[in-house]
């Protein structure tokens, strides 16, 4: 799993648990080893859509969405001022991560926005790409607005049947075991409708 699909998992996990959960939560139910969740919880707490709430606890941010409007805006002036660029500057100039700029990079060149301008030596021998703007891109008065993070309905409602089970509540109450099932059922169809659309 990408360091982008680990992130928006994260968001998703938080999102169908009420906005917080524990480390140990986390990455049991998404089967992350301790370097991918540190690296995906470390970035969404840079971008501000995360905070750590005590030991091993982090909820949602709200609101999260300004600071990353506003850091996309950094991001795109820079791009816009330099006439060519890595991702490297780019990462340094906004104040975020090379990984975030990458990220972002994938929607830019996508809608045709940036486009490669050669490559540059560095000191180590290796080489780093470069990119400017495109035509498209300079015409823009503003930056492109991000697309807006939804939390896939399937991991919602996984943790939410997963809430049920592990802490017993659908073993013994008759409303939360209707509310399990009709989630397992919701679950099976959207995992069926799923393997449908990708054939």
């Amino acid at each position: 799993m990408a360091r982008g699909t680990r992130c928006d998992a994260i968001r998703s996990y938080l999102s169908g648990k009420g906005g917080a959960a524990t480390r140990v939560e986390m990455r049991r139910d998404l089967d992350l080893n301790e370097d991918q969740f540190d690296g995906a919880a470390c970035t969404l707490i840079k971008q501000g859509h995360v905070r750590r709430v005590g030991r091993g606890a982090y909820e949602l941010v709200p609101g999260g969405a300004p600071r990353e409007a506003v850091i996309e805006q950094r991001i795109w002036k820079a791009m816009s001022i330099n006439p060519t660029w890595s991702v490297n500057d780019i990462a340094f100039q906004s104040g975020t991560t090379a990984s975030y700029i990458y990220k972002r990079m994938r929607f830019y060149r996508e809608e045709g926005y940036v486009k490669p301008a050669g490559e540059r030596p560095l000191p180590q021998g290796s080489r780093e790409k470069l990119w400017r703007m495109s035509f498209k891109g300079r015409q823009l008065q503003e930056r492109p607005a991000p697309e807006v993070f939804q939390p896939d309905p399937l991991i919602v409602k996984t943790v939410a049947l997963n809430r049920l089970i592990c802490t017993g509540l659908a073993q013994r109450f008759e409303e939360q075991e209707k509310e399990a099932l009709q989630l397992a059922r919701d679950i099976a169809e959207m995992l069926s409708s799923r393997r449908e659309n990708a054939r």
